[in-house]
């Protein structure tokens, strides 16, 4: 009986049993996570030690910011979705610029979380040998967009705009990247935690889409409000739009 089992059993491989050692490590060797061919696998994002604790910070200050200025943001939208939502008070306006401070620093994160994850799934096609340093850099990479767009909001409304223009054009844009970051935070959840990490990677990529056509929308509304002609549109599209775009997809896949 015992010979028979032998004869159909397959030889085993002890290189293929073997759990190769991190070369780091004092004392004892720390164990590292073989593939089915006995090689390490590489260390993903969920796999760092401080991202689930990081996520679990986010949806507090989501929540916490959800339910402080929640009545803030319904007139946020009410204003965003208006055509001509008229002359805007100063006090309203004090009281969005002030709710505004703490998720537009949670845009930054959760956008640059979403950037991660399309660098690794659909540019290098694995995670990289820097975890954090490739995170931190699009995570810096989001903020300096972020940034660079609220400046080219100002630049144009100096320009082109009187004030009160420029309050409600500043006021959509920061609308729009509130919203991004919230919809994208809970995509990075499903990206991070779910077996439809590539279905949510094409949602995500959707939202920001959506965000983007929205965005034009308003524009469109800004400019055609005034005296401003479709030359002086478009001139402002290709130069403060299309191309700042481009730049930063150049610097989310690497080739700048």
């Amino acid at each position: 009986m015992e010979d028979s089992l032998t004869h159909y059993l397959p030889p085993i491989d002890l290189f293929q049993l073997y759990v190769p050692l991190s070369e780091k490590g004092a004392g004892g060797e720390a164990l590292s996570i073989p593939s089915m061919e006995g090689m390490p696998l590489a260390e993903t994002l969920q796999q760092q030690v401080w991202f689930t604790p990081l996520m679990f910070l986010l949806f507090f200050l989501y929540t916490f910011v959800w339910v402080r200025y929640s009545n803030v943001f319904w007139l946020d939208l009410k204003i965003f979705f208006n055509p001509s939502p008229g002359r805007l008070h100063s006090a309203t306006v004090s009281e969005v610029s002030h709710a505004r401070k703490l998720p537009m620093f949670l845009s930054v994160i959760s956008v640059g979380l979403f950037a991660y994850f399309v660098r690794v799934h659909w540019v290098e096609g694995h995670s990289p040998e820097s975890i954090g340093g490739l995170l931190f850099y699009l995570v810096a990479l989001v903020g300096f967009y972020i940034l660079f767009k609220i400046g080219v909001v100002r630049l144009m409304s100096f320009v082109f705009l009187d004030d009160e223009a420029y309050v409600k054009l500043r006021l959509s844009y920061d609308t729009v990247v509130i919203l991004l970051s919230a919809l994208l935070f809970v995509v990075d959840v499903f990206i991070a935690y779910s077996p439809f990490a590539e279905f949510s990677l094409y949602v995500g990529l959707f939202v920001c889409v959506l965000s983007v056509f929205l965005y034009l929308i308003k524009i469109f509304v800004v400019f055609f409000s005034g005296f401003l002609s479709l030359f002086y549109l478009i001139l402002y599209l290709c130069t403060l739009e299309i191309l700042p775009s481009a730049a930063f997809c150049l610097g989310l896949m690497g080739i700048v």
